[in-house]
């Protein structure tokens, strides 16, 4: 199994996760465009995608999937609220598949189990997939905590994609009007650089192989900062076999074998 992420922060989001005989991406934040101009420079034909999976409704996570759903037929899942907000935004779906919370499906040859997190969103959820070979991928982004059950369904991932949102400091100090800044800092906002590093600390395990960092603020963080703050941990435990990505938002990441 091997998971590309497109792009990563508040102007679009999107991954690509491939399995032996299965594509598909979770969520589809950018144009239609865009989204087939990144799969095109990783080799990726957009007419092999097979399904979208949505984690929640707001723009920068589906503006491009009502478009690409129905141009190239391809499947969403996404939660009925989920799934009834973004046809509001971005039209009707080629095919829409509702999911339910905590509950797991099978996409061609990879298992997807489905979880709620902590956002202001309609029922945003994350996602853990898993391969016929028993390799494990959690991805959760756009979470205001790290939650007892997100911290369930990382352990004993393989791979482990998590928001490292904003530096706390920076974000106090910024631009942002307050409202705004309570809103990010909130349960139900952005995990930041030391939440995320704590919540590495807890679910970490010497099977983890790489950890990647997701949906970084350009106006709240600093790419550097949310790295110290994780790799901090990884060598406070020794984990010198656990490779620390960050993401881009106008860059496809590496490739990178779960």
């Amino acid at each position: 199994m091997r998971l590309t992420v497109l792009a990563s922060g508040s102007k679009g989001n999107a991954a690509l996760v491939e399995t032996p005989k299965t594509r598909f991406l979770i969520d589809a934040g950018l144009n239609c465009k865009s989204l087939v101009q990144r799969l095109n420079s990783i080799g990726v034909d957009e007419h092999s995608i097979d399904a979208i999976l949505l984690s929640h409704e707001h723009s920068d996570h589906v503006c491009g999937a009502g478009v690409f759903s129905r141009r190239f037929r391809v499947p969403v899942y996404a939660t009925q609220l989920t799934g009834e907000c973004t046809v509001n935004s971005v039209g009707d779906f080629h095919q829409f598949v509702p999911l339910h919370n905590s509950t797991s499906f099978s996409l061609g040859d990879a298992g997807v189990e489905v979880f709620s997190v902590s956002h202001d969103a309609a029922d945003p959820v994350g996602f853990r997939i898993s391969s016929l070979q028993n390799r494990h991928l959690c991805y959760v982004t756009d979470t205001g905590i790290y939650t007892s059950l997100i911290k369930q369904y990382a352990i004993g991932c393989h791979t482990l994609v998590m928001e490292s949102n904003h530096d706390e400091i920076m974000l106090m100090e910024g631009k942002y009007p307050w409202p705004l800044k309570q809103r990010v800092r909130s349960r139900t906002g952005h995990a930041s650089n030391r939440e995320a590093s704590a919540f590495l600390q807890e679910v970490w395990w010497d099977g983890m192989q790489n950890v990647i960092l997701s949906h970084l603020s350009a106006e709240n963080n600093i790419p550097a900062l949310a790295y110290q703050e994780s790799k901090r941990v990884l060598e406070s435990m020794e984990a010198s076999n656990t490779q620390l990505y960050g993401t881009r938002q106008h860059m496809v990441g590496s490739t990178i074998a779960v």
